[in-house]
């Protein structure tokens, strides 16, 4: 015995066992470490890129079809009943307790402020879809679906437009070889689509398109004819001298829409109508 200490009784097996005890309990904890690092380094690699694409193809436009996009959801859509803020547009929702808030709600009430001049819109927090009609067409059936208030015109015809990725997609009725934006609509594919998804150039362009005009179906209606010569943005509209009458307003409409910086061309050719204002 050495001091207090019973040295003849020191055990080196229970010593090594204790450390080697020690050693494997922070060698687990490191690897849990390591493993969760590696899992947000991974999350976060998969979620930037996923960002980075939607981003890209949010700037990207696709042809136009006879046939509308429509979302794995679309059947078991649910329309919202009594919209305050925004009542002139359709919004549907999905019936499920467990959904989340989507995170592009805030993105979503700043295009219906664009849309409608309203200054408070209030899109809800689980909306999926949201439906705009057009002056002079009334809601179909389907959320895509935009009808002429006084019936098709014979020899008419749909297209349909997407934006992003298929994020909003523009009905277009075509009618005499003119394109009309009858309506559009705006998806959201699920609760985690972030708001740049959804450009704000892509819903002037569509807005900013030819209205469709009641006198092309034979009816008179004054004021929506003073209506439609304000509200015509893009086109340009001037008195043509060799067609010059009293009281009358020719207004060219291309047969094509044209987007962005591109001219809408306004030569009296084949691929334009020629239409009067009384």
């Amino acid at each position: 015995m050495i001091g207090n200490l019973d040295w003849t009784s020191f055990d080196s097996t229970e010593v090594g066992t204790m450390y080697y005890a020690d050693n494997n309990l922070w060698n687990a904890l490191v690897s849990i470490l390591l493993g969760f690092a590696f899992f947000l380094l991974v999350a976060s690699v998969t979620i930037g890129t996923n960002l980075l694409y939607d981003w890209h193809t949010s700037k990207e436009s696709g042809p136009m079809k006879t046939k509308p996009f429509c979302q794995d959801y679309h059947n078991y859509l649910k329309e919202y009943e009594n919209l305050k803020n925004v009542p002139e547009a359709r919004m549907y929702f999905l019936e499920d307790k467990c959904q989340m808030s989507n995170l592009s709600t805030k993105k979503l009430s700043s295009l219906m402020a664009i849309i409608f001049k309203n200054d408070n819109p209030e899109v809800p927090k689980h909306a999926r879809v949201i439906s705009i009609k057009m002056a002079g067409f009334k809601y179909g059936n389907e959320c895509h679906d935009f009808e002429p208030i006084n019936g098709r015109a014979p020899g008419s015809e749909y297209c349909y437009k997407t934006f992003g990725n298929n994020r909003i997609q523009g009905t277009f009725y075509k009618e005499n070889d003119v394109y009309y934006l009858a309506g559009f609509c705006i998806y959201v594919k699920n609760e985690f689509v972030m708001g740049f998804n959804f450009r704000e150039d892509d819903v002037r362009w569509l807005m900013g398109g030819t209205p469709y005009p009641a006198r092309t179906r034979g009816i008179r209606n004054t004021k929506s004819e003073m209506e439609l010569a304000k509200r015509i943005m893009e086109l340009k509209i001037e008195e043509n001298s060799k067609n010059e009458e009293k009281g009358t307003l020719w207004v060219y409409l291309p047969s094509q829409p044209c987007r962005g910086s591109q001219e809408c061309s306004r030569s009296t050719n084949k691929n334009e109508s020629l239409f009067a204002i009384v």
